[in-house]
Formats: structure tokens, C-alpha cells, sequence
């Protein structure tokens, strides 16, 4: 059986094919439910040579392609980093002969705690179809006896799409051709609202319960100075490569930064310091900061996010909106009429109604 669901999900493809396969059905996603395609987003950068690429944690997932101009060409490269030093060894890697012009940082608060200093190693296509073979494919009995899939709908579904990968198939869920990440069933369930409200309540209550956890608290303790003094080595690399960097902490819904600013003095203070010295670093370099920690800095949309720590692609369209029309620089490769046209178009919490 594991066999069979190997092949009929696709979880085999390798990263030159997987991204062939996108690139021939632009409809594609790339959603691999029991490996980490970790060099994707460095393949996917260097492939497509962008003029503008986003690079980060999965909170840099909502930015796509269609909120740039025609003449430039973007991606995300999100979920290809979680540390400071993994976005310099990123940077480092980039072809020699790259046309980008500006990089957009994604920095998390939690990439400046003392433990986050460090990148995980990232896997090969041979380790990573190894490790599987060898270990992750008991996975696959795990979730087929649990009812997330049946044989039979994976074999209709897996006819019906050319997406890559079990999540891509049965949930059509997964990154798309701008590295960019769909969320199709979760945003489409009837009860979205309610289930966020849930989702919310859950994040909030283990967060009171477990304040000293970076887990769960992103400010659990004082940024490090060193993470500090990497991200400035950072963007002097950047600056040797000739690439202007914008850079944003990610927005947290209203009801989760409520609890953040309610956090006993020491850490309160974390959440408030953390943003100034992000600002004064990059500010040092002639690069522009953003801080959406407080998401209501775009007024009040709370139900414009898809869980407690991602913000939807609405979100992020106002968002590159509202730093495009404050920086010039970003604003040559921003579509700001389109862009205003499609938040204006679009019915949902998401652009699903907008963009296909």
C-alpha cells in the first residue's frame, strides 16, 4: 500500500521535476504531505531569476506574483528559512549572474531568540526519498487509517490534477508556480469564522499557559544581541550584492497581539524593543522596516487571517500596498492601480473571487 500511495501522490517527484511540472500546468501545486522539498525555494530562485523575490518562513507564503507589475517577475521563497543565519547562507547562494533588484525579509520575532541563532541543515533530494523509504512511509498507514484518504479517491483525484504530492492532491493545498501558498480547504470551509475564533482562543490560552516557552511566545525572552549582529552582516552581504531589502515583522490577528502587549513587564518590553532595534539596524543600511506585529496598523480585518500566525493574501496585498505607496524604491515594482483594484473586487477574507 505505501508503495502504491508513493506513486499515485507523486511524494517521489524531485525538485527540477517538480518544478517542470508547474511551470507546464500553472494550476499545479507542490504540497508534500510527508517529506520537506528543503532546496525548493533555492531552485525556484534560481530558475526564475526574479526581479523582486520574498524570502522567509512560512509568513512570507502570501505574497504573490499578481501584485507586482507586469514588467517584473517575482516569487516567494517562503518556508525556506526559520533563522537569520539561514537567509545569509540563502543570500550567499544566489547565482552570480541573479537580475534581482530587491529582496523582501520576512522577519519573525522568534528568528532573535538566542536559540534560533542556527539554520537547520536542509536535505537533498537523495536524503530526503531515502529518509522516506526508510522511515516516513509509516506515515502513510497512519493516515490512511485514521480516514484522511481512501485508495480509491487518491486514484481519482491523483487522474484529475497534475498537483504534486498527498496534501496537493486530496486537499489541493500546496506552493504554486510564485512560491506562493495555497490554502484551498481550509479557507473554504463554511465555518471558517468560527474555526479561526477557535484557533484564536486555543493560541491565546496556551500562550498565558506557557509564557516562558518560545514555542508559544515568540517574546519569551530578550532579543539576542548576536542575531542582531548577524542580520547586520546580512544586509552588508546584501549590500554587496546589490539588492535593496525591505523588510516586515509579520502581522499577529487583533486578539493575539491584545494578549502579546498584556504579557508580564520584562516581556511586554521584548515586544516593543524588538521592532525599534530591527528599525534602527536596517535603517543604518539605507533599507526600509515595517512593523505589522499590530495588524490593526491596516485597520480592523480580523477575520483576514488563516490561523493565529498567518495573515491571508488580502492581508498581504494591503500590506505590500501600504509599503509600496511609503517607499519608492518598492513602489516601480508594485501594480498600486491593480492592486487597489483588486482589494477593492474582492468579496472575501482572501482573493480566491480575484485571482484564479
Amino acid at each position: 500500500m505505501p508503495i502504491t500511495v508513493f506513486l499515485l501522490s507523486r511524494e517521489y517527484y524531485t525538485i527540477d521535476r517538480a518544478l517542470l511540472v508547474e511551470k507546464e500546468h500553472p494550476n499545479a501545486v507542490i504540497g508534500l504531505a510527508y517529506s520537506n522539498i528543503s532546496g525548493l525555494k533555492n531552485a525556484l530562485v534560481a530558475k526564475n531569476n526574479p526581479t523582486v523575490f520574498a524570502l522567509g518562513t512560512s509568513r512570507t507564503g502570501q505574497f504573490r506574483k499578481e501584485f507586482f507589475t507586469a514588467s517584473s517577475t517575482f516569487v516567494t521563497a517562503s518556508n525556506s528559512v526559520v533563522s537569520i543565519d539561514g537567509m545569509k547562507k540563502f543570500i550567499e547562494e544566489l547565482p552570480d549572474d541573479n537580475k534581482t533588484e530587491i529582496v523582501i525579509l520576512g522577519l519573525d520575532p522568534n528568528m532573535f531568540l538566542p536559540s534560533y541563532l542556527h539554520e537547520y541543515p536542509s536535505e537533498t533530494d537523495y536524503e530526503r526519498l531515502k529518509d522516506l523509504f526508510l522511515g516516513r512511509w509509516r506515515n502513510f498507514y497512519i493516515a490512511y487509517f485514521s480516514g484522511r484518504f481512501s485508495i480509491k479517491e487518491l486514484w481519482i483525484r491523483s487522474g484529475q490534477t497534475e498537483s504534486i504530492g498527498l496534501t496537493g492532491i486530496m486537499r489541493e493545498e500546496g506552493f504554486r508556480p510564485d512560491g506562493s501558498y495555497q490554502y484551498r480547504k481550509k479557507l473554504s470551509e463554511p465555518n471558517r469564522e468560527e474555526l479561526l475564533k477557535s484557533d484564536m482562543d486555543t493560541s491565546i490560552s496556551l500562550l498565558r499557559a506557557n509564557r516562558s516557552n518560545p514555542y508559544y511566545n515568540q517574546y519569551s525572552d530578550p532579543f539576542s544581541k548576536d542575531v542582531i549582529l548577524s542580520l547586520d552582516e546580512l544586509l552588508t552581504l546584501c549590500q554587496k550584492k546589490h539588492l535593496y531589502v525591505v523588510a516586515y515583522i509579520p502581522p499577529f490577528p487583533p486578539l493575539v497581539y491584545q494578549e502579546l502587549i498584556r504579557l508580564p513587564d520584562g516581556q511586554k518590553e521584548n515586544v516593543l524593543q524588538l521592532p525599534a532595534a530591527l528599525r534602527e539596524t536596517l535603517s543604518r543600511h539605507d533599507f526600509d522596516f515595517y512593523d505589522f506585529s499590530d495588524s490593526t496598523i491596516l485597520g480592523k480585518h480580523d477575520n483576514e487571517f488563516i490561523d493565529p500566525s498567518h495573515g491571508t493574501d488580502k492581508y498581504y496585498l494591503r500590506m505590500i500596498l501600504y509599503m509600496a505607496e511609503r517607499n519608492k524604491r518598492l513602489s516601480e515594482y508594485v501594480d498600486i492601480p491593480k492592486d487597489n483594484k483588486l482589494l477593492q473586487n474582492a468579496n472575501k477574507d482572501y482573493l480566491d473571487d480575484v485571482l484564479k
